[in-house]
């Protein structure tokens, strides 16, 4: 049998798609805003070459998510 169901999603809105768990939405959203800071300083290259920016992502990702659930509880980040 065929339900409808609501289910909770997250909108990253530099990336603008939705994610099914926080933590994609965060990371994603780390991603679009490395990605677009990048290139806007003049260079053509593609910021996933370089790896250390990878662990820069994880880590804003982070940053992101635990001020995302500090503003969903109503608590400090």
């Amino acid at each position: 049998m065929i339900e409808a169901r609501t289910r909770t999603m997250y909108w990253a809105p530099t990336r603008r798609r939705h994610y099914a768990t926080l933590s994609q939405a965060c990371l994603a959203e780390a991603r679009a805003i490395i990605k677009r800071r990048f290139q806007e300083g003049g260079d053509e290259g593609w910021w996933g070459e370089y790896e250390h920016l990878h662990a820069v992502a994880y880590r804003y990702a982070r940053l992101i998510e635990r001020r995302s659930r500090a503003a969903m509880t109503g608590g400090k980040p």
